[in-house]
C-alpha cells in the first residue's frame, strides 16, 4: 500500500496502482465544467479533481502533488494528491474557490500568547539527546523591518521587537505583525514562523 501511494504521489508518472476512490465528498455543483471536487483516494490520501490549472500554484503550496494518471472510477484522470492532514485548509481553498472568491493561503500568523513582561513567551520543550548542526543563515536586530514571503508574493509586513540568544547566536526574534506577536525561528537554515503550517513560507530582514 505504502509503495502504491508513493507512485501515485509522483508527478508526471503514470502508475500501475489500482486503488479505487471510495468516498467522494464535493463541495459545489459537480454540473459546473469550472469546478473542483474533493474525493478520498486510499487510505492516506485524497485528490482534488477538476479545472485545477488556474489553481496550480496554489494548491502545490497547500502540499498537493500532481499526477496526470490518477485511477478514478476505474479511468486514469489528472489530479492533485494530498495528504489527509491537509484536508481542512484544501476543503476551505476548494470551497472558497468554487464560490468565484480568491481563497487566502495564507490564514492568520500564529500569535506567541503568554508572559508577564509585555512580550509573549514559550516553554522550552526538554530534551536528552542533542546534534549541532551548522547553518548560515541572516543575524537580525531589534528594530528590523521583516517581510514574510511565499512563492515570491510578500504575505505581511512587521517589524522586529525582541531577539533572543542561545551563546552568540541570534536564533528566536520576536515580530510585531500589525498589533500581533509572532515568533520567528530557524529551521533547515531559513527563518521561518513558529507554529506557522504554510509549505514553503520564510522570514526576509531589510
Amino acid at each position: 500500500m505504502a509503495s502504491a501511494l508513493q507512485e501515485e504521489m509522483n508527478s508526471n508518472e503514470e502508475t500501475n496502482s489500482t486503488n479505487e476512490t471510495t468516498t467522494t465528498t464535493t463541495t459545489t455543483n459537480e454540473t459546473n465544467e469550472t469546478s473542483l471536487t474533493l474525493r478520498d483516494y486510499g487510505e492516506r490520501s485524497f485528490v482534488v479533481l477538476g479545472n485545477t490549472r488556474p489553481f496550480s500554484s496554489s494548491l502545490r503550496s497547500l502540499g498537493g502533488k500532481f499526477n496526470k494518471f490518477l485511477t478514478v472510477d476505474g479511468s486514469k484522470v489528472p489530479g492533485w494528491v494530498f495528504s489527509r492532514k491537509h484536508r481542512d485548509a484544501v476543503s476551505n481553498f476548494v470551497t472558497a474557490a468554487n464560490n468565484g472568491e480568491t481563497p487566502d493561503l495564507t490564514g492568520s500568523v500564529p500569535v506567541v500568547t503568554g508572559g508577564g513582561s509585555g512580550l509573549p513567551t514559550v516553554d522550552v520543550p526538554r530534551a536528552t539527546n542533542y546534534q549541532t548542526v551548522h547553518f548560515k543563515v541572516f543575524c537580525p536586530s531589534v528594530g528590523m523591518r521583516v517581510s514574510l514571503k511565499s512563492d515570491g508574493r510578500t504575505l505581511r509586513e512587521g517589524k522586529v521587537v525582541k531577539t533572543t540568544s542561545t551563546g552568540n547566536v541570534v536564533d528566536t526574534v520576536y515580530i510585531d505583525f500589525d498589533g500581533s506577536t509572532s515568533m520567528g525561528v530557524i529551521c533547515w537554515g531559513r527563518w521561518v514562523i513558529f507554529g506557522y503550517n504554510l509549505d514553503g513560507h520564510s522570514l526576509f530582514f531589510h
